[in-house]
C-alpha cells in the first residue's frame, strides 16, 4: 500500500513538474527563444572559454561553476522578483542594438573578452525591455558574477601574473628569514645566503606558482561570500577588498611551507610532492579559514537567503500582473526576439576568422653563416612548443669563432600575436630577475635604411647575467614590445571588420589580404662579460645589424 501511494506520490510531482514547464513554455516561450539566439549567437565564444577552462594550468578552472551560481543566485531572488512591479522600458531595446555590432565583431574576431561583455550587456538590455529596471537591480549581481568566467586578455593577464608572482617571492623569502633561515633572493628565486646551506637547492617561483590564480579563484568565491552576506556595507567592503592581499599572503606561505619541508626533509621528492598535492589543498583551506575567521571577527556572519530579504516596499500599493504581460506588451517580446533572432542569422553568414591557423617562417631567408658568425638550429622544449603551437618557432645559436661570444636567436611567425609570449613573464618565469628595461633605437643600414624600436631587458640570476633584445614586425611596422602589438592586432582587426562591413563586394579580397598578414618576433640574446661596460650591448647591436643585412626581404 505504501508503494502504491509512493507511486502515486511521484506521478504526481511528475504531473506538476511537466505541468509548471508547459505553463513557463506557453507564457514565456519568446522570452526563452530571444535567450537561446543569444546564447547561440555566443556560441564561438563559449567554445573558447570551455577549451580555456579545461586547459591544463588553466586559471578559470572554476569557470564551468559560475554559470551553476548565477542559476542559483536567480532561483534564490525569484521571491524579490515576484512582488515587483513589472514596468518594460524601450531603452533596454537600445542597449540591445548597440550591443549587436560588437557581438558581431568579437564572433568574427574571436575576441573572447569582449563577448562577455556583450553578453552581459544583452541580458541587461533585454531584461529592462522585458521587465523594467527594477528588476535589472534585483538581478544585477547574478548579471555581473558571470564575467567570473570570462578570461581576461592575455597581456593583461600575462602583467599581473608577474607582479603577483614578485610579491609572493618577496614576501615568502621574508617568511623564511623570519624563521630563522638564511636566505636571500634573487628576483624569483630564493636561495641560502652564502654562509648558510638549509636549503638543499634555490627555489624557483614560477609564473604557474605566483599566485594570481590562486587570487581569481579567491575573488570568484569572495564575491559571493560578501553578496550572501546581511551585513553594513562597510564590512562587506572589508571582506571583498581582502582577496588579493590575502591570495599573496597564503601564496607566499605556501611557497614557504615548501622551503619549510625540504629542509626538514633535505628531500627534493618530498617537496615535489608537497608542491603537487597537499601545498595547494592547504593554501584552499588556509584561504577560506582567514576569510571566514576575519568575517567572524567584525561580526559579518549573518547569512540569510535571499528571498526572506524581500523588500516589500516594492511592492507597496501595486499589484502583480499577469503571466502574459512578463514578455512586455506592446510588441516588446516578438521586437527582442526577432532583434536577437536576426543577429543569430547573421553569425551564421558572418565566418570566424581562423585564428588556429599556423603561422609560416620562410626559413631559407635566415641566415646560418655570415663573417665569423657560425650557428646551429636548437630544438624548442615540448613546453614551449605547446604554449606557442600556432607559431611556426625557430631557434638558432651563433658563435662567433674569433672572440667565443654566443648569441642565441629566437623567432617567430605568426597570424595573430596570442602566440607570442610577453619575455617579461617567460624570463621571470625561470627564476630571472629584469634589472634593465627600456626602448633602444637599432639604426638598420642593409638592406635599405630603417629605424627599429626594440625593447632591451637585462636578465639576471645568482649566476649570469643575460641582455636581450626583442621586438616584433608586421610588414615594415615596428612594435617594441607584447603589449603595443597586441593593441596593434586589435585596430588592425577594427579596421578589417569595418572595410568587410562597408565593402561587402570585396569580402574575398580582404579576407584573404587578412589570411597573408603575418606577425613576426624577434629575440637575440647574449652572456654580460662585463656589467660596468656598454660593450656586451654594443657587440649584440652589431650582430643584429650584420644580422639583417644578411637576412632576405627584411621589413617587407
Amino acid at each position: 500500500m505504501n508503494d502504491t501511494h509512493s507511486q502515486k506520490s511521484g506521478r504526481g510531482i511528475m504531473a506538476t513538474t511537466a505541468e509548471t514547464v508547459t505553463y513557463v513554455v506557453k507564457r514565456y516561450w519568446l522570452a526563452l527563444l530571444a535567450g537561446l539566439f543569444l546564447l547561440l549567437a555566443h556560441r564561438v565564444a563559449l567554445g573558447l572559454w570551455w577549451v580555456q577552462w579545461m586547459a591544463k594550468d588553466s586559471y578559470y578552472s572554476h569557470g564551468p561553476l559560475v554559470p551553476i551560481i548565477v542559476g542559483f543566485l536567480v532561483w534564490a531572488n525569484w521571491k524579490k522578483l515576484a512582488v515587483i512591479k513589472i514596468r518594460p522600458v524601450w531603452v533596454g531595446l537600445v542597449l540591445v542594438v548597440l550591443a549587436i555590432p560588437l557581438i558581431l565583431f568579437a564572433h568574427w574576431s574571436k575576441t573572447e573578452t569582449i563577448c562577455g561583455l556583450t553578453l552581459c550587456m544583452s541580458v541587461i538590455g533585454g531584461l529592462m525591455l522585458l521587465l523594467g529596471a527594477r528588476a535589472v537591480r534585483v538581478l544585477l549581481f547574478p548579471i555581473l558574477y558571470s564575467c567570473f568566467m570570462v578570461p581576461l586578455p592575455t597581456t593583461l593577464l600575462d602583467r599581473l601574473t608577474m607582479k603577483i608572482q614578485m610579491a609572493s617571492t618577496v614576501v615568502a623569502a621574508k617568511m623564511l628569514g623570519a624563521s630563522g633561515l638564511a636566505v636571500v633572493r634573487e628576483g624569483v628565486i630564493i636561495d641560502n645566503a652564502a654562509s648558510s646551506f638549509a636549503l638543499p637547492g634555490p627555489l624557483i617561483v614560477g609564473g604557474a606558482c605566483s599566485g594570481f590564480k590562486m587570487f581569481i579563484a579567491l575573488a570568484t568565491f569572495t564575491a559571493l561570500f560578501v553578496y550572501l552576506l546581511h551585513a553594513p556595507l562597510w564590512k562587506k567592503a572589508v571582506l571583498a577588498a581582502l582577496a588579493l592581499p590575502l591570495s599573496i599572503f597564503v601564496n607566499s606561505f605556501r611557497i614557504a611551507s615548501i622551503g619549510w619541508v625540504v629542509v626538514w626533509t633535505q628531500s627534493s621528492d618530498s617537496m615535489y610532492k608537497f608542491h603537487d598535492t597537499g601545498a595547494m589543498i592547504f593554501e584552499l583551506v588556509l584561504s577560506f579559514a582567514i576569510l571566514f575567521g576575519v568575517a567572524k571577527l567584525i561580526g559579518a556572519d549573518n547569512f540569510q537567503l535571499l528571498g526572506s530579504r524581500v523588500d516589500q516596499t516594492l511592492a507597496e500599493g501595486e499589484s502583480r500582473p499577469s503571466a502574459y504581460q512578463v514578455i512586455g506588451r506592446g510588441g516588446r517580446g516578438v521586437v527582442l526576439t526577432a532583434a536577437v533572432g536576426l543577429l543569430f542569422l547573421a553569425t551564421l553568414i558572418v565566418k570566424p576568422l581562423d585564428t588556429t591557423e599556423k603561422g609560416h617562417l620562410a626559413r631559407e631567408g635566415i641566415p646560418t653563416t655570415f663573417g665569423s658568425w657560425s650557428s646551429k638550429d636548437v630544438e624548442m622544449s615540448p613546453e614551449i612548443a605547446e604554449i606557442l603551437r600556432t607559431a611556426d618557432m625557430m631557434q638558432r645559436r651563433f658563435v662567433n669563432h674569433q672572440t667565443g661570444r654566443v648569441v642565441d636567436f629566437l623567432m617567430g611567425a605568426a597570424r595573430d600575436t596570442k602566440s607570442f609570449h610577453d619575455p617579461h613573464l617567460c624570463l621571470t618565469g625561470y627564476g630571472a630577475e629584469i634589472t634593465v628595461d627600456e626602448v633602444v633605437t637599432l639604426r638598420v643600414g642593409r638592406p635599405r635604411p630603417m629605424t627599429v624600436d626594440a625593447s632591451m631587458l637585462w636578465q639576471s640570476t645568482p649566476y649570469n647575467t643575460t641582455v636581450v633584445i626583442h621586438w616584433y614586425m608586421s610588414g615594415s611596422k615596428v612594435y617594441s614590445d607584447t603589449t603595443s602589438t597586441s593593441n596593434a592586432v586589435r585596430f588592425a582587426k577594427l579596421s578589417d571588420f569595418w572595410n568587410v562591413v562597408t565593402h561587402p563586394s570585396d569580402r574575398k579580397r580582404i579576407r584573404r589580404s587578412i589570411n597573408e598578414r603575418q606577425y613576426y618576433w624577434y629575440r637575440f640574446s647574449t652572456d654580460v662579460w662585463d656589467e660596468d661596460s656598454d660593450s656586451d650591448v654594443e657587440e649584440l647591436k652589431q650582430f643584429i645589424d650584420d644580422f639583417i643585412a644578411n637576412t632576405k626581404n627584411f621589413g617587407e
